[in-house]
Protein backbone atom coordinates (compact mmCIF):
# COMPACT_ATOMS: atom_id res chain seq x y z
CA UNK A 1 0.00 0.00 0.00
CA UNK A 2 2.92 2.00 0.82
CA UNK A 3 4.48 2.12 -2.58
CA UNK A 4 1.38 3.05 -4.67
CA UNK A 5 0.67 5.82 -2.19
CA UNK A 6 5.08 6.51 -3.01
CA UNK A 7 4.54 5.89 -6.24
CA UNK A 8 1.31 7.86 -7.28
CA UNK A 9 3.35 11.32 -5.37
CA UNK A 10 6.16 10.96 -7.41
CA UNK A 11 4.14 10.59 -10.28
CA UNK A 12 2.23 13.84 -9.11
CA UNK A 13 5.61 15.42 -8.51
CA UNK A 14 7.00 15.03 -11.95
CA UNK A 15 3.41 15.84 -13.38
CA UNK A 16 3.97 19.52 -11.72
CA UNK A 17 7.50 19.34 -12.23
CA UNK A 18 6.81 18.77 -16.33
CA UNK A 19 4.22 21.36 -16.47
CA UNK A 20 6.72 23.86 -14.58
CA UNK A 21 9.63 23.54 -16.80
CA UNK A 22 9.53 25.40 -20.15
CA UNK A 23 9.95 24.23 -23.66
CA UNK A 24 13.11 23.52 -24.89
CA UNK A 25 14.62 26.73 -26.95
CA UNK A 26 14.19 26.47 -30.66
CA UNK A 27 17.12 26.86 -32.77
CA UNK A 28 18.16 30.36 -33.90
CA UNK A 29 17.40 31.42 -37.26
CA UNK A 30 18.81 34.16 -39.30
CA UNK A 31 17.13 37.49 -39.84
CA UNK A 32 16.59 36.38 -43.79
CA UNK A 33 14.90 33.17 -42.96
CA UNK A 34 12.47 35.57 -41.20
CA UNK A 35 11.53 38.12 -43.70
CA UNK A 36 11.06 34.71 -46.23
CA UNK A 37 7.53 34.44 -43.88
CA UNK A 38 4.80 36.33 -45.04
CA UNK A 39 2.81 36.98 -42.04
CA UNK A 40 0.02 39.33 -42.53
CA UNK A 41 -4.06 40.04 -41.10
CA UNK A 42 -6.42 37.84 -41.75
CA UNK A 43 -10.08 37.72 -40.91
CA UNK A 44 -12.22 34.91 -40.10
CA UNK A 45 -15.05 35.04 -42.10
CA UNK A 46 -16.13 31.22 -42.13
CA UNK A 47 -15.20 28.55 -39.55
CA UNK A 48 -16.97 24.81 -39.51
CA UNK A 49 -16.08 21.82 -38.13
CA UNK A 50 -14.31 19.13 -39.94
CA UNK A 51 -16.40 16.39 -40.30
CA UNK A 52 -14.82 12.97 -39.31
CA UNK A 53 -11.97 15.38 -37.77
CA UNK A 54 -11.45 14.79 -33.90
CA UNK A 55 -9.20 18.56 -33.74
CA UNK A 56 -10.19 20.61 -36.91
CA UNK A 57 -11.84 23.84 -37.74
CA UNK A 58 -12.06 24.67 -41.59
CA UNK A 59 -11.69 28.27 -41.43
CA UNK A 60 -12.10 30.90 -44.63
CA UNK A 61 -9.88 34.09 -43.85
CA UNK A 62 -9.83 37.06 -46.48
CA UNK A 63 -6.65 38.18 -46.63
CA UNK A 64 -7.54 40.87 -48.27
CA UNK A 65 -6.60 41.31 -52.09
CA UNK A 66 -9.96 43.39 -52.58
CA UNK A 67 -8.18 46.54 -53.01
CA UNK A 68 -5.84 47.63 -56.27
CA UNK A 69 -3.12 48.35 -54.02
CA UNK A 70 -2.58 44.65 -52.25
CA UNK A 71 0.41 43.32 -53.20
CA UNK A 72 -0.96 40.06 -55.05
CA UNK A 73 2.95 38.82 -55.85
CA UNK A 74 3.48 38.44 -52.13
CA UNK A 75 0.60 36.19 -51.53
CA UNK A 76 0.45 32.38 -52.73
CA UNK A 77 -1.68 31.47 -55.46
CA UNK A 78 -2.88 35.00 -55.93
CA UNK A 79 -4.49 35.83 -59.37
CA UNK A 80 -4.46 39.55 -61.08
CA UNK A 81 -7.81 41.05 -59.40
CA UNK A 82 -9.00 41.86 -63.15
CA UNK A 83 -9.42 38.17 -63.12
CA UNK A 84 -11.42 38.35 -60.15
CA UNK A 85 -14.99 38.95 -62.00
CA UNK A 86 -14.12 36.23 -64.76
CA UNK A 87 -17.06 33.98 -64.85
CA UNK A 88 -14.54 31.12 -63.58
CA UNK A 89 -13.60 33.11 -60.84
CA UNK A 90 -15.00 30.69 -58.12
CA UNK A 91 -15.20 27.26 -60.40
CA UNK A 92 -16.57 24.81 -57.50
CA UNK A 93 -13.52 21.79 -57.18
CA UNK A 94 -14.41 18.75 -54.72
CA UNK A 95 -11.36 17.40 -52.27
CA UNK A 96 -10.63 13.68 -51.82
CA UNK A 97 -13.19 13.30 -49.43
CA UNK A 98 -16.05 14.90 -51.76
CA UNK A 99 -16.66 17.76 -49.86
CA UNK A 100 -17.12 20.69 -52.30
CA UNK A 101 -14.83 23.66 -51.88
CA UNK A 102 -14.04 26.79 -54.23
CA UNK A 103 -11.12 27.30 -55.88
CA UNK A 104 -8.97 30.26 -53.91
CA UNK A 105 -6.53 31.51 -56.57
CA UNK A 106 -8.89 33.87 -57.52
CA UNK A 107 -10.01 35.79 -54.82
CA UNK A 108 -9.23 36.86 -51.23
CA UNK A 109 -10.02 33.78 -49.28
CA UNK A 110 -8.00 31.25 -48.46
CA UNK A 111 -8.99 27.88 -46.76
CA UNK A 112 -6.99 26.78 -43.34
CA UNK A 113 -7.14 23.56 -41.80
CA UNK A 114 -6.49 24.39 -37.89
CA UNK A 115 -6.22 21.97 -35.14
CA UNK A 116 -8.36 24.10 -32.81
CA UNK A 117 -11.58 22.13 -32.24
CA UNK A 118 -11.22 21.59 -28.81
CA UNK A 119 -10.69 25.73 -27.87
CA UNK A 120 -13.11 27.23 -29.92
CA UNK A 121 -16.47 27.14 -30.65
CA UNK A 122 -17.05 27.85 -34.73
CA UNK A 123 -19.20 31.00 -34.13
CA UNK A 124 -16.55 32.76 -31.82
CA UNK A 125 -14.32 32.67 -34.45
CA UNK A 126 -15.94 34.61 -36.90
CA UNK A 127 -15.26 38.44 -37.65
CA UNK A 128 -11.92 37.45 -35.38
CA UNK A 129 -8.81 39.01 -37.17
CA UNK A 130 -5.53 36.65 -36.78
CA UNK A 131 -1.85 36.53 -38.02
CA UNK A 132 -1.75 34.26 -41.07
CA UNK A 133 1.20 32.84 -42.52
CA UNK A 134 0.29 33.19 -46.26
CA UNK A 135 3.49 31.73 -47.88
CA UNK A 136 3.48 28.04 -46.59
CA UNK A 137 2.92 25.50 -49.09
CA UNK A 138 -0.89 24.38 -49.77
CA UNK A 139 -1.34 20.80 -48.00
CA UNK A 140 -3.37 18.23 -49.32
CA UNK A 141 -5.06 16.11 -46.21
CA UNK A 142 -8.03 13.80 -46.21
CA UNK A 143 -10.04 16.26 -44.95
CA UNK A 144 -9.30 18.82 -48.10
CA UNK A 145 -6.48 21.48 -49.11
CA UNK A 146 -5.15 24.18 -46.06
CA UNK A 147 -3.64 27.33 -47.66
CA UNK A 148 -1.61 28.46 -44.68
CA UNK A 149 -1.66 28.66 -41.71
CA UNK A 150 -3.18 30.59 -38.42
CA UNK A 151 -0.80 31.76 -35.85
CA UNK A 152 -1.30 30.53 -32.04
CA UNK A 153 -0.14 30.58 -28.48
CA UNK A 154 -0.03 27.49 -26.47
CA UNK A 155 1.65 26.52 -22.86
CA UNK A 156 3.94 23.52 -22.32
CA UNK A 157 1.28 20.68 -22.54
CA UNK A 158 -0.85 22.05 -25.29
CA UNK A 159 -3.92 22.75 -22.87
CA UNK A 160 -4.56 26.28 -23.72
CA UNK A 161 -4.57 28.04 -27.04
CA UNK A 162 -4.59 30.71 -28.18
CA UNK A 163 -5.06 32.12 -31.79
CA UNK A 164 -2.96 35.53 -32.27
CA UNK A 165 -5.54 38.56 -32.95
CA UNK A 166 -4.81 42.01 -34.00
CA UNK A 167 -5.43 45.84 -32.42
CA UNK A 168 -8.42 48.09 -33.71
CA UNK A 169 -7.20 49.30 -36.96
CA UNK A 170 -5.20 46.16 -38.53
CA UNK A 171 -6.93 45.20 -42.23
CA UNK A 172 -6.63 41.98 -43.89
CA UNK A 173 -3.89 42.35 -45.54
CA UNK A 174 -1.23 44.14 -44.08
CA UNK A 175 2.22 42.66 -42.58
Amino acid sequence: LWRASLRSSVAAWRGVRTFASAPPPAPSISISDFMKMNICVARIVHAEHVEGADKLLRLRLDIGLSSPSSSDASLPNATPLSDHNSSDAQKPTTTESNTPTTTSSSSSLRTVLSGIKQFYAPGDLIGKQCLYLANLEPRKTRFGVSEGMVLAASDAKGEKVFITTTDTGAEPGMR
